[in-house]
Order: structure tokens, then sequence, then C-alpha cells
């Protein structure tokens, strides 16, 4: 797959975690996130979002580790 591809992947999983549901994560948001690190390693946006997932479920752990995680990436 060509780097102008995986690009493409990547907008397309970003561009269905923005049209998900503004207010509370779903499990949808979660697939499509984490289906993004099968194009590029992991980015802050969608770790975030994944953060928030965990968050809204009250699964503090896992929302805490994400929202580090985040912290230590760069978009690119």
């Amino acid at each position: 797959m060509s780097s102008m591809q995986k690009k493409d992947k990547i907008s397309a999983c970003n561009k269905s975690v923005e049209y998900d549901t503004p207010i509370k994560e779903s499990l949808e948001t979660l697939e499509y996130c984490f289906k993004s690190f099968l194009y590029h390693k992991p980015r802050a946006e969608f770790t975030f979002k994944i953060g928030n997932y965990f968050h809204d479920k009250n699964n503090l752990e896992n929302a805490i580790f994400s929202y580090q995680l985040t912290t230590t990436l760069k978009n690119s």
C-alpha cells in the first residue's frame, strides 16, 4: 500500500470518528480509532478519543493510560 493510500485510509478513519456522536464516544468510534493503527503508528487524535471512550465507560485506568499516551504523541 502506498503512502498516499495509507494517508487516505487514516483520513477516512478520522472523518468517521468526527461524524460519530459528539457527546459520548461510541463503540464505533473506538473501532475506527483502532482501525487507524493498521495504517500508521498511533496518533494523538485517535488515542485521545480512545481515552474519552474509556472515560465515558468509567474505565478510568484505561482512560488515564490513553490520555498519558496522547501527551507523548505527535500528529504526523
